[in-house]
């Protein structure tokens, strides 16, 4: 029950985002286009689910400069 209303949380902050940030898109719509994006990465095969997540989690590490000199420093 907590995941579900978690999940409409993000959903409705996701569809306000993108309601504020570019085009008069409505916020159900960015809502509801984020809420099929996302059941279609969690109902993709283990492999691909994997493979996204890996290419996420990259795209998320570089938006961090901090974390990437940080890890930089720790490799050298």
């Amino acid at each position: 029950m907590l995941y579900v209303l978690v999940s409409m949380a993000e959903l409705t902050a996701v569809g306000s985002i993108f309601s504020t940030g570019g085009p008069e898109v409505p916020t159900w719509l960015s809502a509801a286009i984020f809420f099929v994006a996302i059941n279609a990465i969690n109902l993709t095969h283990v492999k691909v689910y994997g493979e996204l997540e890996f290419w996420f989690s990259i795209v998320n590490s570089g938006r961090h400069h901090q974390h990437d000199r940080l890890w930089l420093l720790s490799v050298i």
